[in-house]
């Protein structure tokens, strides 16, 4: 099953989840959630993904300035599980405006705050974030180039958490910077997590400019190579 929140109405120039079972929450109206989440788009949010949504699916985010989206989704995890990233960004620098969750912040919170999150794995982010992140010599949060080399324990299952700007500009353009890391590569990586590990949900973001049409289509077309990906699991998750 496909859940898609429509912030921007980025999804309805695209169609690469119209030959599979899908929901789209038409999130256009809803306000206080671009780049930050208040409390009353929070409460929104979660009320909605409680009502019609479930954590085993893949989750489409919109743009990257809805990634906090992911943090609402793992407070459906009840049980313990690591959490494993690919984003250009460590998503690890809190606010300068207190507590509010921001898509910038999101992973960091869920360290400080969820319960059942033992380790979380963050893959292709840019070295000079790491350098600034807090965090980086945390021994629950590992930093690596790919999935091989962060070690990654199969004996809990994960939370897969995938930001397309960690693709090169040669593969299409986001919305925000972004990394080095070939579509070949990033699929092949998501392969082998599908193959190895029991994944408990799965949230796509990273889409383009709502007014970028070229960049739209490529898109749309990467988002079919990732759902692909996971065709055998889907029904399982």
């Amino acid at each position: 099953m496909l859940y898609l929140h429509n912030f921007t109405s980025i999804y309805d120039k695209q169609d690469f989840y119209k030959n599979s079972a899908y929901h789209m929450f038409d999130d256009t109206k809803v306000s206080g959630v671009r780049g930050y989440m208040d409390e009353e788009a929070g409460e929104y949010l979660l009320s909605e993904i409680k009502d019609y949504g479930k954590l085993s699916a893949i989750h489409f985010l919109d743009s990257g300035n809805f990634h906090h989206l992911s943090r609402l989704y793992l407070d459906l995890i009840d049980e313990p599980f690591n959490l494993v990233v690919y984003d250009n960004h460590t998503d690890m620098q809190f606010s300068a405006f207190g507590n509010i969750l921001s898509c910038g912040s999101w992973i960091a919170d869920a360290y400080e705050t969820h319960e059942k999150l033992s380790r979380i794995f963050i893959i292709g982010a840019d070295k000079k974030y790491i350098e600034d992140c807090e965090f980086n010599n945390n021994e629950r949060i590992i930093f690596a180039d790919n999935i091989i080399k962060a070690d990654l324990d199969n004996r809990l299952p994960i939370y897969l958490s995938v930001d397309k700007d960690v693709l090169s500009k040669e593969e299409f353009n986001s919305d925000w910077d972004q990394g080095r890391m070939s579509l070949p590569v990033l699929i092949n990586e998501l392969k082998y997590l599908a193959d190895k590990i029991h994944i408990l949900g799965i949230d796509i973001c990273g889409e383009p400019d709502i007014n970028d049409d070229f960049n739209i289509s490529l898109s749309n077309n990467i988002n079919m190579e990732l759902i692909n990906i996971f065709v055998d699991i889907l029904y399982k998750i």
